[in-house]
């Protein structure tokens, strides 16, 4: 089944947080929850969006630019 982007972001997200994860510093949800920060944006592209099973993206402007087209909002 194709899954969404976020969809696809969200699992991105929880499994970065992972305790053990080497990414778990790259990005992080904020306190109340609905939103997230990226840390460290070489990190979080390096180990944690260029995973095959989420995105294609190597670039942190492309994976801004889908936030953007789903209307996420910085």
């Amino acid at each position: 089944a194709f899954e969404q982007f976020p969809v696809k972001l969200y699992a991105m997200l929880e499994m970065a947080g992972a305790p053990g994860i080497r990414s778990s510093h790259s990005v992080i949800w904020l306190p109340h929850g609905r939103a997230f920060k990226v840390l460290d944006e070489f990190e979080f592209i390096n180990a944690v969006v260029v995973v095959p099973m989420f995105f294609k993206q190597t670039k942190i402007r492309s994976f801004y630019r889908q936030l953007n087209l789903w209307g996420f909002k910085r």
